[in-house]
Order: structure tokens, then C-alpha cells, then sequence
């Protein structure tokens, strides 16, 4: 396929899920302010992303991440052709009132409109 093509194709699916990033910034981020969190900063735009084609029904999945100082990758989204997605986005912090957990990551799942986000939490090296 066409260079051009593939980017115009890209640019495209990124401007159609503008709308859907916006959702699930908004839900990660309530997700750890209602775990008593400080506000961590959900970059606005994705700083990388590409369109997988899934070899099987020809669809196109986008794949975004988000990422911090020195180019280092703080979170990720994925967003399938049909409206299912995932988002992951670090965290490493402690829970607060449970010293014996960390949070690990934050992820939302599902549909725009229908989006759910929890914590992913390990235990404490302490």
C-alpha cells in the first residue's frame, strides 16, 4: 500500500477517535482521584501511534502511545475497528490507606459511552 495512503489513512482514524482519547483520559483520571491519587497528567495527544489490519476480517485497529521525558512510554491505547478498547496508563505509586499495596497501572476498557477504568495494584516491596 502507498505511503500516503497509510498516513492519510491514519491521520484520518486518529481525528475520528479524538472524541473517544478525550473519554478515556477523562475516565483514567477519575479512576485515581476516587482511589484518593494525586492528579497524574494524562498526555493530551498520543505521541505515537499506527493501524494494525487484523489478517482475518480485514479490520483496522489503532494502536497509540503516550509517553514522558526521554521518550519513555507511560501508557498505551488500543482501539479496535468495532468500538472495543483497552488503555493502560503507569502509575507506581502507593495506594493510599493500604501501605501494603501498590498501584501498579490504571486501565479503562470497553465501549465509548459504556468505559470502565480499576486500578492494577501489586504488593509492596516494603
Amino acid at each position: 500500500m502507498d505511503a500516503a495512503l497509510v498516513t492519510d489513512a491514519l491521520l484520518a482514524r486518529c481525528r475520528a477517535e479524538e472524541d473517544t482519547l478525550a473519554e478515556v483520559r477523562a475516565v483514567l483520571r477519575n479512576a485515581l482521584m476516587r482511589s484518593g491519587l494525586p492528579d497524574i497528567r494524562v498526555p493530551e495527544q498520543l505521541q505515537s501511534c499506527r493501524l494494525i489490519k487484523d489478517p482475518y476480517d480485514g479490520t483496522s485497529t489503532l494502536v497509540g502511545e503516550w509517553r514522558k521525558a526521554r521518550n519513555r512510554q507511560i501508557g498505551s491505547v488500543v482501539i479496535h475497528a468495532n468500538g472495543q478498547l483497552i488503555a493502560e496508563l503507569d502509575v507506581l505509586q502507593p495506594l493510599p490507606g493500604q501501605a501494603d499495596c501498590m498501584v501498579d497501572a490504571v486501565v479503562a476498557f470497553g465501549t465509548p459511552g459504556k468505559l470502565r477504568a480499576e486500578l492494577r495494584l501489586l504488593p509492596s516491596l516494603d
